[in-house]
């Protein structure tokens, strides 16, 4: 069996749907990055200025100089809960999200155009799942998202630092400043799941 920890997020066909049942989650709940979204997500912010360009950012600047770029673009959230295998056991895996507005709306969803200020950089959860997946396609990278950021918090609190990846290494020092500075979402995953429920079976019901 393939190592599900081996799996290239760039090879997977991302979603290009753009409906009002997808554009639920850009209004209401902004979706999750994994470690290899962090750069791109920099380059489509404008954290890079044009003397910075490359993908060796690790040598560009420290995790102090991100933070304040950190506060503006992200939240550190709770993340979901996810049951181990062969077990009994739950538990919790911390996530990055987009920041969102008062409102709950995605900071890059624009509310007049209903498009994406960074659609070629939107995270993992923004850009693989659409509503017309089926559950089969939807538990399987959900699980591969699951098992990649598990592995990244067990590599920060198990593995010397020169095991840890620059991406890895930028996730969780981000996710920690911005939970040790009050930057998080403020409800849970579970609470916004229940409201995204209601909004697509509201638009569901104005359809039929």
């Amino acid at each position: 069996m393939e190592d599900e920890f081996d799996l290239n997020p760039d090879a997977l066909e991302r979603n290009v749907c753009g409906c009002k049942v997808c554009q639920v989650h850009c209004a209401v709940m902004p979706s999750f990055l994994i470690p290899e979204d962090v750069v791109p997500y920099m380059h489509a912010t404008g954290f890079f200025d044009e003397a910075s360009q490359g993908d060796d950012a690790e040598t560009v600047f420290s995790v102090e100089d991100l933070i304040p770029w950190a506060e503006t673009n992200l939240l550190a959230s709770d993340g979901t809960y996810v049951r181990v295998p062969d077990s009994d056991k739950v538990v919790q895996i911390p996530t990055l999200v987009p920041a969102s507005r008062r409102n709950g709306s995605c900071v890059m969803f624009n509310q007049k155009s209903r498009l994406c200020a960074v659609h070629e950089a939107a995270p993992f959860g923004c850009r693989m799942f659409s509503c017309s997946m089926d559950e089969y396609r939807a538990k399987g990278l959900s699980s591969f998202a699951a098992a990649r950021l598990a592995k990244m918090w067990d590599n920060i609190e198990n593995t010397e630092p020169e095991g840890v990846s620059m991406e890895e290494g930028l996730y969780a020092s981000i996710w920690l400043e911005l939970d040790k500075s009050g930057h998080k979402r403020k409800r849970t995953t579970i609470a916004l799941r229940k409201k995204v429920e209601k909004a697509i079976d509201k638009i569901r019901k104005e359809e039929e």
